[in-house]
Protein backbone atom coordinates (compact mmCIF):
# COMPACT_ATOMS: atom_id res chain seq x y z
CA UNK A 1 0.00 0.00 0.00
CA UNK A 2 1.34 3.51 -0.98
CA UNK A 3 0.57 6.62 0.84
CA UNK A 4 0.65 9.67 -1.02
CA UNK A 5 0.99 12.60 1.37
CA UNK A 6 0.83 15.32 -1.45
CA UNK A 7 -2.32 14.91 -2.16
CA UNK A 8 -3.91 13.29 1.45
CA UNK A 9 -6.69 15.61 1.97
CA UNK A 10 -5.94 15.20 5.81
CA UNK A 11 -2.52 16.58 5.51
CA UNK A 12 -3.87 19.50 2.90
CA UNK A 13 -7.21 20.47 4.40
CA UNK A 14 -7.89 19.56 7.50
CA UNK A 15 -4.19 20.01 9.41
CA UNK A 16 -4.17 23.82 8.38
CA UNK A 17 -8.09 24.10 8.79
CA UNK A 18 -7.78 23.41 12.61
CA UNK A 19 -4.96 25.89 12.84
CA UNK A 20 -3.24 23.26 15.69
CA UNK A 21 0.02 22.75 14.98
CA UNK A 22 0.88 19.33 14.75
CA UNK A 23 3.91 17.22 14.46
CA UNK A 24 4.06 15.12 10.78
CA UNK A 25 6.30 12.67 12.90
CA UNK A 26 3.48 11.95 15.01
CA UNK A 27 0.53 12.10 12.37
CA UNK A 28 3.00 9.87 10.07
CA UNK A 29 3.64 7.29 13.18
CA UNK A 30 -0.09 7.41 14.00
CA UNK A 31 -0.24 5.85 10.14
CA UNK A 32 2.12 3.60 10.40
CA UNK A 33 0.75 2.30 13.67
CA UNK A 34 -2.61 1.86 11.57
CA UNK A 35 -0.78 0.35 8.05
CA UNK A 36 0.42 -2.81 10.94
CA UNK A 37 -3.00 -3.10 12.01
CA UNK A 38 -3.98 -6.96 11.53
CA UNK A 39 -7.52 -5.58 10.06
CA UNK A 40 -6.18 -4.13 6.88
CA UNK A 41 -5.12 -8.14 6.05
CA UNK A 42 -6.68 -9.56 2.67
CA UNK A 43 -9.57 -11.71 3.50
CA UNK A 44 -8.73 -13.57 0.32
CA UNK A 45 -7.59 -17.06 2.07
CA UNK A 46 -10.07 -19.66 2.95
CA UNK A 47 -11.10 -22.51 5.66
CA UNK A 48 -13.19 -25.32 4.23
CA UNK A 49 -15.99 -27.63 6.00
CA UNK A 50 -17.26 -30.37 3.91
CA UNK A 51 -20.71 -31.07 3.46
CA UNK A 52 -21.98 -34.66 3.63
CA UNK A 53 -25.47 -35.74 2.55
CA UNK A 54 -28.02 -36.97 4.64
CA UNK A 55 -26.82 -39.70 6.84
CA UNK A 56 -29.68 -42.44 6.18
CA UNK A 57 -31.30 -43.91 2.74
CA UNK A 58 -33.96 -46.65 3.75
CA UNK A 59 -31.82 -48.40 5.68
CA UNK A 60 -28.35 -47.63 3.12
CA UNK A 61 -25.50 -44.84 3.61
CA UNK A 62 -25.70 -42.03 1.12
CA UNK A 63 -22.85 -40.92 -1.25
CA UNK A 64 -21.30 -38.01 -1.69
CA UNK A 65 -23.32 -34.30 -1.83
CA UNK A 66 -23.16 -33.11 -4.87
CA UNK A 67 -23.69 -29.13 -4.79
CA UNK A 68 -24.90 -26.78 -6.85
CA UNK A 69 -25.90 -23.61 -5.17
CA UNK A 70 -25.53 -21.38 -2.02
CA UNK A 71 -27.88 -18.84 -0.15
CA UNK A 72 -26.51 -15.65 1.73
CA UNK A 73 -26.19 -17.40 4.67
CA UNK A 74 -24.13 -20.60 3.51
CA UNK A 75 -26.91 -23.08 2.93
CA UNK A 76 -26.42 -25.03 -0.38
CA UNK A 77 -28.52 -27.41 -2.81
CA UNK A 78 -27.94 -30.30 -4.99
CA UNK A 79 -28.33 -34.02 -4.71
CA UNK A 80 -27.14 -36.79 -2.92
CA UNK A 81 -27.43 -40.88 -4.24
CA UNK A 82 -29.96 -43.63 -2.88
CA UNK A 83 -29.38 -46.31 -3.88
CA UNK A 84 -27.72 -45.53 -6.72
CA UNK A 85 -29.72 -42.84 -7.62
CA UNK A 86 -29.34 -38.66 -6.78
CA UNK A 87 -32.12 -36.96 -5.25
CA UNK A 88 -32.75 -33.23 -4.27
CA UNK A 89 -30.88 -32.59 -0.83
CA UNK A 90 -30.18 -29.80 1.40
CA UNK A 91 -27.12 -28.79 3.44
CA UNK A 92 -27.70 -26.18 5.91
CA UNK A 93 -25.10 -23.74 6.99
CA UNK A 94 -24.91 -25.78 10.72
CA UNK A 95 -24.04 -28.96 8.79
CA UNK A 96 -27.38 -30.51 8.85
CA UNK A 97 -28.95 -32.13 5.87
CA UNK A 98 -31.90 -33.41 4.33
CA UNK A 99 -33.87 -34.69 1.85
CA UNK A 100 -36.30 -32.27 0.04
CA UNK A 101 -39.97 -33.87 0.23
CA UNK A 102 -40.58 -35.92 -2.78
CA UNK A 103 -42.47 -34.76 -5.09
CA UNK A 104 -45.76 -37.24 -5.47
CA UNK A 105 -45.22 -39.41 -8.58
CA UNK A 106 -41.68 -38.55 -8.97
CA UNK A 107 -38.60 -40.27 -8.63
CA UNK A 108 -34.60 -38.70 -8.97
CA UNK A 109 -34.71 -35.12 -8.48
CA UNK A 110 -31.79 -32.40 -8.38
CA UNK A 111 -31.91 -28.63 -7.00
CA UNK A 112 -30.08 -26.26 -9.25
CA UNK A 113 -31.01 -23.25 -7.42
CA UNK A 114 -31.94 -21.85 -4.39
CA UNK A 115 -33.18 -18.54 -2.64
CA UNK A 116 -32.79 -19.58 0.58
CA UNK A 117 -34.04 -23.10 2.21
CA UNK A 118 -37.81 -22.13 1.67
CA UNK A 119 -37.58 -21.51 -2.07
CA UNK A 120 -35.33 -24.56 -4.30
CA UNK A 121 -35.66 -25.27 -7.70
CA UNK A 122 -34.44 -27.63 -10.01
CA UNK A 123 -36.09 -31.05 -11.41
CA UNK A 124 -37.96 -34.21 -10.83
CA UNK A 125 -38.33 -37.30 -12.86
CA UNK A 126 -42.09 -38.50 -13.53
CA UNK A 127 -42.51 -42.08 -11.95
CA UNK A 128 -42.22 -44.47 -14.83
CA UNK A 129 -40.00 -41.79 -17.41
CA UNK A 130 -36.73 -40.88 -17.91
CA UNK A 131 -36.89 -37.32 -18.86
CA UNK A 132 -37.17 -34.69 -16.42
CA UNK A 133 -39.66 -31.78 -15.20
CA UNK A 134 -38.62 -28.52 -13.89
CA UNK A 135 -39.92 -28.33 -9.97
CA UNK A 136 -40.23 -26.00 -7.04
CA UNK A 137 -39.83 -26.81 -3.24
CA UNK A 138 -41.82 -24.01 -1.11
CA UNK A 139 -41.51 -24.21 2.60
CA UNK A 140 -40.78 -27.90 2.52
CA UNK A 141 -43.63 -28.75 0.06
CA UNK A 142 -42.67 -29.79 -4.13
CA UNK A 143 -44.76 -29.68 -6.93
CA UNK A 144 -43.58 -29.73 -10.56
CA UNK A 145 -44.09 -26.53 -12.87
CA UNK A 146 -44.69 -28.21 -16.14
CA UNK A 147 -43.40 -27.98 -19.84
CA UNK A 148 -43.82 -25.24 -22.58
CA UNK A 149 -46.36 -26.74 -25.33
CA UNK A 150 -44.54 -28.99 -28.04
CA UNK A 151 -41.55 -29.70 -25.37
CA UNK A 152 -41.07 -33.29 -23.24
CA UNK A 153 -38.28 -32.04 -20.36
CA UNK A 154 -37.49 -28.70 -18.57
CA UNK A 155 -35.41 -27.85 -15.90
CA UNK A 156 -35.91 -24.83 -14.00
CA UNK A 157 -32.42 -23.11 -12.89
CA UNK A 158 -32.77 -20.07 -11.20
CA UNK A 159 -35.09 -17.99 -8.79
CA UNK A 160 -34.97 -14.19 -7.37
CA UNK A 161 -35.99 -12.65 -4.08
CA UNK A 162 -39.60 -12.12 -6.24
CA UNK A 163 -39.82 -15.73 -6.26
CA UNK A 164 -39.26 -15.57 -10.64
CA UNK A 165 -37.78 -18.93 -11.84
CA UNK A 166 -36.04 -19.29 -14.85
CA UNK A 167 -34.99 -22.35 -16.95
CA UNK A 168 -35.17 -24.53 -20.12
CA UNK A 169 -37.94 -26.43 -21.49
CA UNK A 170 -36.80 -28.53 -24.25
CA UNK A 171 -38.48 -31.10 -27.11
CA UNK A 172 -35.14 -33.57 -27.04
CA UNK A 173 -36.10 -35.62 -30.09
CA UNK A 174 -36.88 -32.56 -32.83
CA UNK A 175 -36.29 -29.38 -30.59
CA UNK A 176 -35.87 -26.33 -29.82
CA UNK A 177 -34.40 -25.70 -26.86
CA UNK A 178 -36.20 -22.84 -24.70
CA UNK A 179 -35.99 -20.32 -22.14
CA UNK A 180 -38.75 -20.14 -19.55
CA UNK A 181 -39.53 -17.35 -16.75
CA UNK A 182 -41.92 -18.99 -14.45
CA UNK A 183 -44.76 -15.56 -12.90
CA UNK A 184 -47.26 -16.48 -10.73
CA UNK A 185 -47.34 -20.49 -11.21
CA UNK A 186 -47.22 -19.33 -15.04
CA UNK A 187 -44.63 -20.29 -17.55
CA UNK A 188 -43.55 -18.58 -20.58
CA UNK A 189 -41.28 -18.66 -23.54
CA UNK A 190 -38.79 -15.42 -23.62
CA UNK A 191 -39.09 -13.88 -26.51
CA UNK A 192 -35.17 -13.98 -27.95
CA UNK A 193 -34.15 -11.93 -31.08
CA UNK A 194 -31.19 -14.89 -32.25
CA UNK A 195 -31.13 -18.35 -32.97
CA UNK A 196 -33.45 -21.60 -32.74
CA UNK A 197 -32.73 -22.54 -28.98
CA UNK A 198 -31.88 -20.82 -25.84
CA UNK A 199 -31.53 -21.19 -22.22
CA UNK A 200 -32.35 -19.21 -19.21
CA UNK A 201 -29.77 -19.73 -16.47
CA UNK A 202 -29.65 -17.65 -13.82
CA UNK A 203 -32.45 -14.03 -13.02
CA UNK A 204 -31.11 -11.70 -10.61
CA UNK A 205 -33.28 -9.42 -8.07
CA UNK A 206 -33.80 -6.92 -10.34
CA UNK A 207 -35.53 -9.54 -12.81
CA UNK A 208 -32.57 -9.66 -15.43
CA UNK A 209 -32.51 -12.69 -17.09
CA UNK A 210 -28.82 -14.27 -18.69
CA UNK A 211 -28.35 -17.34 -20.58
CA UNK A 212 -27.84 -17.83 -24.14
CA UNK A 213 -29.58 -18.16 -27.84
CA UNK A 214 -28.86 -19.19 -31.14
CA UNK A 215 -27.72 -23.01 -32.48
CA UNK A 216 -25.70 -24.40 -29.79
CA UNK A 217 -23.27 -23.07 -27.60
CA UNK A 218 -20.84 -25.41 -29.22
CA UNK A 219 -21.36 -23.17 -32.51
CA UNK A 220 -22.54 -19.88 -32.67
CA UNK A 221 -24.30 -18.77 -29.38
CA UNK A 222 -24.62 -15.39 -28.31
CA UNK A 223 -24.93 -13.97 -24.42
CA UNK A 224 -27.79 -12.11 -23.95
CA UNK A 225 -29.69 -9.54 -20.84
CA UNK A 226 -33.70 -9.57 -20.52
CA UNK A 227 -35.85 -8.26 -19.19
CA UNK A 228 -39.79 -7.32 -19.08
CA UNK A 229 -39.48 -4.70 -21.02
CA UNK A 230 -36.43 -5.13 -23.52
CA UNK A 231 -33.46 -7.48 -24.56
CA UNK A 232 -29.72 -6.83 -25.38
CA UNK A 233 -28.01 -9.01 -27.62
CA UNK A 234 -24.32 -8.88 -25.45
CA UNK A 235 -22.46 -11.40 -28.58
CA UNK A 236 -19.65 -13.42 -28.35
CA UNK A 237 -16.60 -13.45 -26.21
CA UNK A 238 -13.80 -11.41 -28.63
CA UNK A 239 -11.95 -13.14 -30.70
CA UNK A 240 -13.82 -16.12 -30.72
CA UNK A 241 -17.45 -17.99 -31.90
CA UNK A 242 -19.76 -17.97 -29.13
CA UNK A 243 -20.68 -17.06 -25.30
CA UNK A 244 -23.10 -18.14 -23.30
CA UNK A 245 -24.03 -15.96 -19.64
CA UNK A 246 -24.05 -18.89 -16.70
CA UNK A 247 -24.89 -16.43 -13.47
CA UNK A 248 -25.87 -12.72 -13.34
CA UNK A 249 -25.27 -10.47 -10.06
CA UNK A 250 -27.80 -7.53 -8.87
CA UNK A 251 -25.21 -5.54 -10.73
CA UNK A 252 -26.59 -7.13 -13.76
CA UNK A 253 -22.84 -8.02 -14.57
CA UNK A 254 -22.96 -11.61 -15.82
CA UNK A 255 -20.05 -14.07 -16.34
CA UNK A 256 -19.90 -17.36 -18.22
CA UNK A 257 -17.92 -18.84 -21.23
CA UNK A 258 -17.06 -18.56 -24.72
CA UNK A 259 -14.90 -20.69 -27.32
CA UNK A 260 -12.27 -19.58 -28.83
CA UNK A 261 -10.64 -21.18 -32.13
CA UNK A 262 -7.41 -23.07 -30.95
CA UNK A 263 -6.17 -24.89 -33.98
CA UNK A 264 -6.85 -28.20 -31.98
CA UNK A 265 -10.58 -29.00 -31.31
CA UNK A 266 -13.31 -28.88 -33.60
CA UNK A 267 -15.19 -26.09 -31.67
CA UNK A 268 -12.47 -24.61 -30.02
CA UNK A 269 -11.36 -24.03 -26.41
CA UNK A 270 -14.08 -22.56 -23.25
CA UNK A 271 -12.48 -19.20 -21.98
CA UNK A 272 -14.15 -17.55 -19.04
CA UNK A 273 -15.69 -13.86 -19.63
CA UNK A 274 -17.29 -11.44 -17.71
CA UNK A 275 -20.18 -8.77 -19.11
CA UNK A 276 -18.98 -5.57 -17.03
CA UNK A 277 -22.04 -3.50 -17.69
CA UNK A 278 -20.11 -2.03 -20.37
CA UNK A 279 -17.58 -4.81 -22.23
CA UNK A 280 -18.09 -8.33 -22.74
CA UNK A 281 -14.27 -9.34 -21.91
CA UNK A 282 -12.06 -12.57 -21.13
CA UNK A 283 -10.77 -12.76 -17.87
CA UNK A 284 -7.18 -14.02 -17.28
CA UNK A 285 -5.91 -17.34 -17.37
CA UNK A 286 -4.15 -19.44 -15.02
CA UNK A 287 -0.28 -19.83 -15.81
CA UNK A 288 -0.50 -22.29 -18.57
CA UNK A 289 -3.84 -23.17 -18.38
CA UNK A 290 -5.83 -23.68 -21.54
CA UNK A 291 -9.28 -24.10 -20.85
CA UNK A 292 -11.71 -21.99 -17.88
CA UNK A 293 -15.36 -21.24 -17.25
CA UNK A 294 -16.62 -18.49 -14.66
CA UNK A 295 -19.94 -20.15 -13.03
CA UNK A 296 -21.07 -17.47 -10.77
CA UNK A 297 -20.28 -14.04 -9.17
CA UNK A 298 -21.57 -12.30 -5.97
CA UNK A 299 -22.24 -8.61 -5.64
CA UNK A 300 -18.45 -7.67 -5.33
CA UNK A 301 -17.60 -9.27 -8.59
CA UNK A 302 -16.01 -12.04 -7.00
CA UNK A 303 -16.39 -15.18 -9.38
CA UNK A 304 -16.10 -18.83 -8.92
CA UNK A 305 -15.84 -21.92 -11.61
CA UNK A 306 -12.69 -24.11 -13.04
CA UNK A 307 -9.70 -23.88 -15.39
CA UNK A 308 -7.89 -26.94 -17.57
CA UNK A 309 -4.50 -27.46 -17.94
CA UNK A 310 -3.16 -30.45 -20.17
CA UNK A 311 0.38 -32.11 -20.38
CA UNK A 312 1.69 -34.88 -18.98
CA UNK A 313 -0.82 -34.41 -15.52
CA UNK A 314 -3.79 -32.37 -16.49
CA UNK A 315 -6.38 -31.11 -14.06
CA UNK A 316 -9.32 -29.25 -13.87
CA UNK A 317 -9.03 -26.59 -10.52
CA UNK A 318 -11.59 -24.76 -8.96
CA UNK A 319 -10.42 -21.11 -9.82
CA UNK A 320 -11.55 -17.25 -8.15
CA UNK A 321 -10.94 -14.06 -10.27
CA UNK A 322 -11.91 -10.77 -8.16
CA UNK A 323 -9.89 -7.35 -8.66
CA UNK A 324 -8.46 -8.42 -12.17
CA UNK A 325 -6.18 -11.43 -10.73
CA UNK A 326 -6.97 -15.21 -11.15
CA UNK A 327 -6.11 -17.93 -8.23
CA UNK A 328 -6.34 -21.50 -7.83
CA UNK A 329 -8.38 -21.92 -4.84
CA UNK A 330 -6.44 -24.52 -4.18
CA UNK A 331 -3.47 -22.14 -3.31
CA UNK A 332 -5.66 -20.24 -0.82
CA UNK A 333 -7.07 -23.22 1.21
CA UNK A 334 -5.47 -22.90 4.76
CA UNK A 335 -7.35 -26.89 5.20
CA UNK A 336 -5.04 -29.14 3.40
CA UNK A 337 -7.81 -30.59 0.47
CA UNK A 338 -4.88 -32.49 -1.63
CA UNK A 339 -4.28 -31.20 -5.23
CA UNK A 340 -7.73 -30.73 -6.05
CA UNK A 341 -7.69 -31.78 -9.13
CA UNK A 342 -10.74 -32.43 -10.50
CA UNK A 343 -12.68 -29.46 -9.01
CA UNK A 344 -14.79 -26.23 -9.54
CA UNK A 345 -16.21 -23.05 -7.71
CA UNK A 346 -20.12 -23.75 -8.31
CA UNK A 347 -21.69 -20.97 -5.89
CA UNK A 348 -19.98 -17.78 -4.22
CA UNK A 349 -22.50 -15.83 -1.77
CA UNK A 350 -22.09 -12.03 -0.73
CA UNK A 351 -20.57 -13.25 2.76
CA UNK A 352 -17.93 -14.48 -0.23
CA UNK A 353 -18.50 -18.41 1.01
CA UNK A 354 -17.68 -20.76 -1.96
CA UNK A 355 -19.26 -23.88 -2.78
CA UNK A 356 -16.53 -26.86 -4.08
CA UNK A 357 -16.98 -29.77 -5.79
CA UNK A 358 -13.92 -32.49 -6.48
CA UNK A 359 -16.41 -35.58 -5.93
CA UNK A 360 -16.63 -34.23 -2.43
CA UNK A 361 -18.53 -31.21 -1.12
CA UNK A 362 -16.87 -27.93 0.65
CA UNK A 363 -18.16 -24.72 1.91
CA UNK A 364 -14.98 -22.54 2.09
CA UNK A 365 -14.95 -19.55 4.45
CA UNK A 366 -12.62 -16.37 3.48
CA UNK A 367 -10.44 -15.52 6.65
CA UNK A 368 -8.23 -13.17 7.15
CA UNK A 369 -4.58 -13.54 5.23
CA UNK A 370 -1.82 -15.09 7.51
CA UNK A 371 0.39 -12.18 8.94
CA UNK A 372 3.13 -13.61 6.74
CA UNK A 373 1.43 -11.75 3.80
CA UNK A 374 3.02 -9.07 4.51
CA UNK A 375 1.90 -6.61 1.40
CA UNK A 376 -1.41 -7.52 1.68
CA UNK A 377 -1.19 -9.00 -1.84
CA UNK A 378 -2.87 -12.66 -1.20
CA UNK A 379 0.21 -14.14 -1.68
CA UNK A 380 3.36 -15.29 0.78
CA UNK A 381 6.29 -15.23 -1.17
CA UNK A 382 9.65 -13.80 -2.07
CA UNK A 383 8.02 -9.69 -2.43
CA UNK A 384 7.25 -10.54 1.70
CA UNK A 385 10.79 -11.92 2.74
CA UNK A 386 12.01 -8.55 0.30
CA UNK A 387 10.34 -6.35 2.40
CA UNK A 388 10.87 -7.96 6.05
CA UNK A 389 14.58 -8.10 5.32
CA UNK A 390 14.30 -4.13 3.65
CA UNK A 391 12.90 -3.32 7.09
CA UNK A 392 15.19 -5.16 9.19
CA UNK A 393 15.29 -3.86 12.95
CA UNK A 394 13.16 -1.04 12.26
CA UNK A 395 10.16 -0.21 14.51
CA UNK A 396 6.78 0.95 12.90
CA UNK A 397 7.14 -1.10 10.15
CA UNK A 398 4.20 -3.20 7.93
CA UNK A 399 6.96 -6.03 8.21
CA UNK A 400 6.40 -6.26 12.07
CA UNK A 401 3.92 -8.97 11.80
CA UNK A 402 3.84 -9.83 15.00
CA UNK A 403 3.19 -6.02 16.23
CA UNK A 404 6.01 -6.24 18.97
CA UNK A 405 7.13 -3.39 18.06
CA UNK A 406 10.43 -4.31 16.08
CA UNK A 407 10.91 -6.24 12.73
CA UNK A 408 12.99 -9.46 13.68
CA UNK A 409 14.10 -12.82 13.89
CA UNK A 410 9.99 -14.32 14.92
CA UNK A 411 8.47 -11.59 12.01
CA UNK A 412 11.27 -13.77 9.51
CA UNK A 413 9.95 -17.35 11.50
CA UNK A 414 5.92 -16.41 10.92
CA UNK A 415 6.85 -15.22 7.04
CA UNK A 416 8.85 -18.66 6.31
CA UNK A 417 5.82 -20.52 8.24
CA UNK A 418 3.23 -18.94 5.86
CA UNK A 419 5.89 -19.53 2.84
CA UNK A 420 3.53 -20.55 -0.46
CA UNK A 421 0.32 -19.55 0.85
CA UNK A 422 -1.61 -17.95 -2.34
CA UNK A 423 0.70 -19.08 -4.92
CA UNK A 424 -0.59 -19.71 -8.57
CA UNK A 425 -0.67 -22.36 -9.91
Amino acid sequence: MTLNLRHNHFFTHECRSIGVPIRVSALLGLLLTFLITPSLHAQCFYEAVELRGPATCGGGLTANFRPRALDAQGNAVGASSCNLALFASLVRADGSASWLTPIPNTGESWAFGMLDPDHIVGHAVPSGQSLTIAAKWEFGQGSLLGLLPGSNTSSALGINQSGLIVGQSINNNIGPSEAFIVVDGQMTSLELPFGRNAIARDVNDLGHVTGWMGASPLTDSHVYIWNEKMVIDLGVIPGGTTAEGLAINNLSHIVGRGRVPDGVTVFGSPQAILWDGQVLNRLPQLQDHIESSALALNDADQIVGNSFVGGATPGRFATLWQDGQVYNLRDLLVTDLGDLRNSSGWAINNKGQILLDEGSAYLLTPIDSPPGDVDHNCKVDVEDLLILLGDWGKTLSIADVDANGIVDVLDLLQVLADWGLGGQS
